[in-house]
């Protein structure tokens, strides 16, 4: 039953996604073994002829072996590397690429329109960048916290507010602290069960890396969520969650990366509510209705 369950998500992946193979590519690279790499450069660089090759030849022009090839078209969301070509071939006829490159002399209306498709196809992306072993650990550490405290820097400090945001609503007692010198404070109290969370889709910030270096001194658990992997930050995270969005020229990466980095911290939310108790989730309502005494109530005419 197993088999059955994984060919039908597979084939619902290979015909339901857009995203187009060169784009899964680009958005998985940073996260492939170097044989996986190798196939992906052949691939890309040989797509016109792709069609007059077998699974043991594309194996035997990449060094790599027909099992490694099958489960590189597996990562990308094929059952195998005939699926890829057909779905390669489709694309072939009817070319989308277009469809996401702003051009010189696009009129405001076609602007929307590419700006929003590109922004479809890098949320496509976050189902194969975002392992589901690496959201369940980051979760578990998050819901068990003693205490649980949130850094963030540049761009990525949004992202990271609506972390805290959505967490506290959970009734977990976080922190999002912000000064590099509170920050320091905060992690030497955390203790052994005290958890860690950055967001940082760089994962370059000094500020962020001495704070997941010194954390790591300390004994604290750390989780990431990043846009890449095998960046500075990663090599301080226990968990690391990675939206690992592509860039194109001219289209601006600011909001794809803040709904990744959402969208994770939204799948984190999620997977933490659906395991909480009753009486957890009594909790958790109480602290969304102490939210109320802030809002205005709308119906009323004062």
């Amino acid at each position: 039953m197993g088999g059955n369950l994984r060919k039908g998500r597979l084939r619902r992946m290979g015909s339901e996604r857009t995203l187009l193979i060169g784009s899964r590519i680009k958005a998985l690279y940073e996260t492939l073994s170097p044989s996986d790499k190798m196939i992906s450069d052949y691939i890309l660089a040989n797509e016109e002829t792709l069609q007059g090759l077998t699974t043991t030849s594309l194996a035997k022009n990449t060094g790599t072996s027909p099992a490694t090839v099958v489960r590189f078209c597996r990562r990308l969301g094929f059952s195998g590397f005939s699926e890829l070509k057909f779905s390669l071939l489709k694309e072939q006829l009817a070319p989308g690429e277009e469809l996401t490159k702003v051009l010189p002399g696009d009129s405001v209306g076609a602007i929307r329109q590419k700006v929003i498709a590109f922004n479809q196809r890098a949320v496509e992306a976050l189902s194969l960048t975002m392992e589901d072993a690496a959201l369940d650990a980051a979760a578990r550490l998050i819901a068990g916290a003693s205490r649980f405290v949130i850094f963030s820097d540049g761009g990525s400090s949004a992202s990271a507010l609506c972390a805290y945001d959505v967490f506290s609503k959970l009734a977990i007692r976080c922190e999002y602290i912000t000064d590099p010198f509170f920050q320091a404070m905060a992690v030497r109290q955390m203790g052994e069960k005290g958890v860690l969370l950055v967001v940082c889709h760089s994962g370059r910030s000094e500020s962020v890396i001495t704070g997941l270096r010194f954390a790591k001194e300390c004994g604290v658990s750390t989780v990431g969520i990043i846009g890449s992997p095998h960046t500075p930050c990663a090599k301080h995270l226990d968990v690391q969650i990675t939206t690992n969005f592509y860039a194109e020229e001219i289209l601006s990466d600011l909001a794809v990366a803040r709904v990744g980095e959402i969208c994770a911290i939204s799948v984190l939310h999620s997977i933490i509510a659906s395991r909480y108790t009753p009486e957890q989730v009594q909790q958790s309502k109480r602290q969304i209705a102490a939210l109320e005494s802030k809002r205005v109530d709308w119906h009323s005419n004062s």
